[in-house]
């Protein structure tokens, strides 16, 4: 009985400790402490790979990095997880535009 317990409960202990850290890299992202953030980002996403908010995050930071081409990828996989990631799309196009030239910055 005690193993079905566990069972049951360690997926949701995961997506907590996963969400526990997104805010605390939300809150690193805010003081501008980006690679503090990723370094959580990260984390959560080795607790749920398949945790598309954790992909968003990341890419966005990395975006305020300048890395564009890593920014794709964290937004290629967040729009992978959850095709309807309106944000995702939008970063993706904010990239693609930015590399046209159309925007100065990330």
């Amino acid at each position: 009985m005690l193993l079905c317990v566990v069972v049951f409960i360690a997926p949701v202990l995961g997506q907590e400790d996963a969400q526990t850290l997104i805010t605390k890299g939300n809150d690193f992202l805010g003081q501008g402490k980006y690679e503090e953030a990723i370094k959580c980002y990260d984390k959560a996403i080795e607790i749920k790979p398949d945790y598309a908010l954790a992909w968003y995050n990341k890419g966005y930071t990395l975006r305020r990095q300048g890395k564009s081409e890593e920014v794709l990828k964290c937004y290629d996989r967040a729009i992978k997880i959850k095709p309807d990631y309106v944000d995702a799309w939008f970063g993706k196009g904010i990239i693609y535009l930015c590399k046209a030239g159309f925007f100065l910055f990330l």
